[in-house]
């Protein structure tokens, strides 16, 4: 995540300030899965 995007990522609660890059990762990748199921 780029760094002037993170503010934003993080208020949005789509990112953790500790972890962004896993947290966001994994919040991709359930809005993916949530995206093809439904």
């Amino acid at each position: 995540v780029a760094d002037m995007a993170r503010p934003y990522l993080v208020q949005a609660g789509l990112v953790n300030a500790e972890k962004p890059e896993r947290v966001y990762l994994r919040e991709a990748s359930g809005e993916v899965n949530a995206g093809a199921a439904g």
